[in-house]
């Protein structure tokens, strides 16, 4: 390998999941900047599976760096490295961690070396045996995945090396996609005698998250193989440390760089396994201490406090006070023997001092003349960099938005026309979850440099804190003019960046001045609410500022002030709808309408209010007030010996509420007899369904 080597690190899950962490740590941890560029890609393989086809691009497109060498963890990054290797990596060794259920019978390439994630499962076996002798069942629990049947049928395997005397218990494999299912196929088994095993993820869950959810689910006793995996009541055992799989990659990274081949490298398939256990976990389900393997490790043990006696206190503070008494005394003896040696000698060097003093203060003026001077100087360049940090965004290289609006007052003469465009990305969280940070960064970049190029010098371009773009030009331009032509062209076609084709979604606001207001701050606001009417309308990207936008706002914000009002006064009034069978005369249930009945008497029809109340959230509080009426009518009516259901109208809101559940338990304050065997019966829109699902 050369100086200054590129690495590149692809990990199968994401950032922020701890094995995935732990392991790049463990990676990284020695190898300095100095000697090595490292490149990191995430494929989250719990979210996109399978690989998107735009990001095993991104891997191929490593082939043009000049990689040292590549670095896998986990089965989904592997495999996508075999897959690719022969023609995008054929000279490039590779080092793999985290692989489990065992390599292929034939790897086709010797330039592949890394350490299999493995545990000790017979010892594990052995042990649970005997520390745990009422366990009859060890289910093993998981996904139906690549990682949950390797090791199974690891476990398998280790099982079938057991004595016969060592089999005290019977393995599962509990493999079902549905959790709630899962949940009930365990609760099947005796919770006396049955342990459980968790062997990979669960659909988006980790294998953290999913390990922690099952125990306490479950509330069976919960073992494990990875040692990030050991929270709350989980037990461990006999668990993979991904920081160590890691640190053995790296040492290997360090070795290729020294001159070693990578043939030379072997294969570890004997188990790196540490003995973990979980203080909390072994708490709640009666293992003492002493039934633990031997150089077990255990975590989460609290600390014990030794408490001292009366006596012991007392003895303890005259033994400090005795002595504070001895070494204050020998203290004040020391200190009037070092006061009269001192005394001499400061009689005998007060002339040398004072003649050496002249001297130093003569050199100490030339060196602070000196210092002042840099100083000064730093001083100066200190002045500059924070005054670019205060006034440019970083990242853009644009105007903040407090600098803008502070330019915008001064840089254009008064009676000047001037142009505000809002420039909003719609789609740019959209994206940055999709692709991550780096594509946020580089498409704000992109759009930077674009609008300097389209603008003249005395315009002024910024990014407000929401990430919109703020540009202010002289003269008035409509959608036609020259300016707003080229950002539509710009943005009607794909934004080519160095990894990415990216789709950009637009809205543009315009506002003018002094045409439309002689307000600064108003004339940004109301480029803002330029976009208001064509927010969700696809067709059209270019809005005009009009007094209707904010007639309209003003006039939203009415209606939603006399709902509430409404809502307090208790102005809603329910109708009950019948509905018929086929044959016109068999009811079968109500449907409540809700009605608003003002204090003079007359009705709003639901026209009037509900898209409003759904638009600013008020629509929840009207849901959960019809529940408490029905319920109310429920009693009052006798509907529950009657026999007639009733069906309330709700929106998608409700069921995305984190209030939904308690607002349903009003049902429990009346008496259980009167709605012995009553249901209700919620209608929701299919259109509502998608935007819960969203």
């Amino acid at each position: 390998m050369t100086s200054r080597e590129n690495i590149l690190i692809i990990h199968s899950y994401n950032q922020g999941f701890s094995w995935t962490d732990a392991l790049h740590q463990g990676i990284t941890e020695n190898l300095s900047d100095t000697n090595y560029t490292i490149y990191t890609e995430y494929l989250d393989a719990y979210r996109d599976t399978p690989l998107d086809q735009n990001t095993i691009e991104k891997i191929k497109h490593y082939a043009t760096k000049d990689i040292a060498a590549i670095v896998v963890t986990d089965n989904t990054a592997f495999e996508l490295i075999l897959s690719l290797k022969d023609e995008y990596f054929p000279d490039v060794p590779v080092l793999f961690a985290g692989v489990n259920g065992g390599l292929p019978l034939e790897l086709p390439f010797n330039d592949i070396k890394g350490i299999l994630q493995n545990v000790d499962y017979e010892a594990f076996f052995v042990w649970l045996g005997t520390a745990m002798p009422q366990i009859k069942d060890l289910l093993i629990c998981g996904a139906d995945t690549t990682t949950t049947r390797g090791t199974y049928e690891q476990m398998v395997a280790a099982y079938d090396n057991l004595a016969d005397d060592q089999r005290s218990f019977n393995l599962h494999l509990i493999k079902i996609e549905d959790y709630d299912q899962q949940l009930e196929e365990i609760a099947g088994y005796d919770k006396a005698s049955t342990a459980l095993y968790t062997a990979g993820s669960f659909g988006v869950l980790n294998h953290d998250q999913y390990t922690n959810m099952l125990s306490a689910n479950s509330n069976l006793p919960t073992f494990c193989g990875v040692s990030t995996s050991i929270t709350n009541q989980v037990i461990g055992g006999f668990v993979v440390s991904p920081y160590e799989h890691g640190r053995i990659i790296g040492e290997d990274i360090l070795a290729l760089s020294a001159g070693r081949s990578i043939e030379s490298i072997p294969i570890i398939k004997e188990p790196v396994q540490q003995k973990i256990f979980n203080y909390y976990g072994m708490k709640a389900f009666n293992l003492p201490e002493e039934r633990l393997p031997p150089n077990n490790i255990i975590i989460n043990k609290p600390q014990s406090n030794y408490v001292l006696t009366l006596n012991q206190v007392i003895l303890i503070s005259f033994i400090m006070i005795l002595m504070a008494v001895i070494i204050s005394a020998l203290l004040i003896i020391m200190t009037i023997r070092k006061k009269s040696h001192l005394a001499l000698a400061n009689a005998n060097g007060e002339l040398y001092r004072r003649k050496m003093e002249l001297e130093q203060k003569s050199e100490k003026l030339q060196i602070s003349q000196d210092e002042l001077t840099r100083n000064v100087s730093l001083l100066m360049n200190a002045n500059q960099k924070i005054s670019y940090l205060l006034d440019y965004n970083q990242l853009t290289g644009v105007l903040n938005e407090i600098r803008f609006n502070t330019l915008l007052e001064t840089n254009f003469l008064k009676d000047q026309d001037i142009t505000i465009i809002n420039l909003t990305i719609t789609n740019l969280n959209e994206l940055t979850y999709s692709h991550g940070k780096e594509i946020y960064a580089a498409i704000l970049r992109s759009i930077a440099e674009f609008l300097e190029g389209i603008t003249k010098e005395r315009d002024l371009i910024g990014l407000s804190s929401n990430n919109d773009f703020l540009i202010a030009t002289e003269g008035i331009h409509k959608e036609e003019s020259q300016l707003i032509c080229q950002m539509i062209n710009f943005f009607d076609k794909p934004l080519v960046l160095d990894l990415f084709t990216v789709i950009i979604k637009y809205k543009i606001g315009i506002a003018y001045y002094p045409l439309q207001t002689e307000s600064y701050s108003e004339l940004l606001q109301m480029s803002r609410l330029a976009i208001t009417p064509v927010i969700n309308n696809v067709l059209i990207n270019v809005s005009h500022y009009d007094q209707s936008i904010m007639d309209k706002i003003l006039h939203e914000n009415a209606i939603k002030n006399e709902i509430e009002t409404a809502l307090e006064a208790r102005e809603f009034v329910l109708y009950y709808q019948p509905k018929y069978a086929n044959d016109g005369t068999t009811m079968l249930g109500l449907e409540a309408l809700i009605r608003w009945q003002q204090k003079d008497g007359s009705l709003k029809s639901p026209g009037y209010f509900i898209e409003i109340a759904e638009q600013s959230g008020q629509i929840i509080n009207i849901g959960f007030y019809v529940i408490e009426r029905v319920c109310q009518s429920i009693v009052e009516y006798n509907l529950v010996n009657r026999e007639i259901p009733v069906a309330i109208n709700f929106s998608g809101q409700h069921f995305a509420s984190r209030d939904i559940r308690e607002q349903f338990e009003i049902i429990k304050t009346f008496e259980p007899k009167e709605f012995q065997g009553y249901y209700f019966k919620r209608p929701v829109p299919l259109t509502e369904l998608f935007k819960i699902n969203e």
